[in-house]
């Protein structure tokens, strides 16, 4: 329950956005935290509000349908859990492929099967990627009324998955040229073996 001064809009303001954050004493908030938490509001109608934040949603609906409304949220946190499990994945694959690549820097011995094996991994990835970022580009489509795109889309800055993809698909590129640099350097070696052998031979 929000209980502010009815003469005071700027107290709404700051419990709402303490109820959107958390905070117990929200009339302690700064005005520009408060501008930042209620920065992706939209109404339809002059009676309604949604209100989205990182991990929360305020929603005045007085006809009671907001079906539509969680639906949206629902998918936007679905595509953050995603980009989350890539980014994530890749973190870990990243970590192994400098490893990797400093070992043969080192002048040791990697197998060309891992090697191989992880560059199609990353072919499965990036196809797997380019299927999450058509959603993303074409999800607001689809909803059939341009205020639920438009809530849509705020809660798409909100969450910055932007951002995630962008991030995701920089993770990518260096990943894809760490792996073809690690290939490119183990056929040189079996190169450079081979010519070894003929001239042993």
């Amino acid at each position: 329950v929000v209980e502010a001064d009815p003469e005071d809009p700027a107290a709404h303001r700051a419990q709402i956005a303490g109820l959107l954050i958390g905070e117990t004493k929200p009339e302690k908030l700064a005005a520009s935290e408060i501008d930042e938490t209620l920065r992706q509001r939209f109404s339809y109608y002059q009676e309604d509000l949604v209100i989205v934040d990182w991990d929360a949603g305020f929603v005045v609906e007085p006809s009671g349908n907001f079906e539509d409304l969680l639906y949206i949220m629902e998918v936007a946190n679905l595509q953050l859990l995603v980009l989350r499990k890539y980014d994530r994945y890749l973190d870990q694959v990243l970590e192994s492929g400098y490893e990797d690549f400093e070992q043969l820097s080192k002048g040791m011995k990697i197998s060309a099967r891992r090697a191989f094996e992880m560059s199609r991994d990353l072919a499965e990835i990036r196809m797997d990627m380019a299927k999450v970022t058509d959603e993303l580009d074409n999800t607001a489509k689809f909803f059939g009324e341009w205020y639920l795109a438009r809530v849509y889309m705020g809660l798409v800055t909100k969450l910055h998955l932007a951002d995630y993809r962008q991030s995701l698909e920089g993770k990518l590129q260096t990943l894809n040229e760490l792996y073809h640099s690690i290939l490119a350097e183990i056929d040189q070696r079996r190169s450079l073996l081979l010519e070894i052998l003929i001239v042993i031979l």
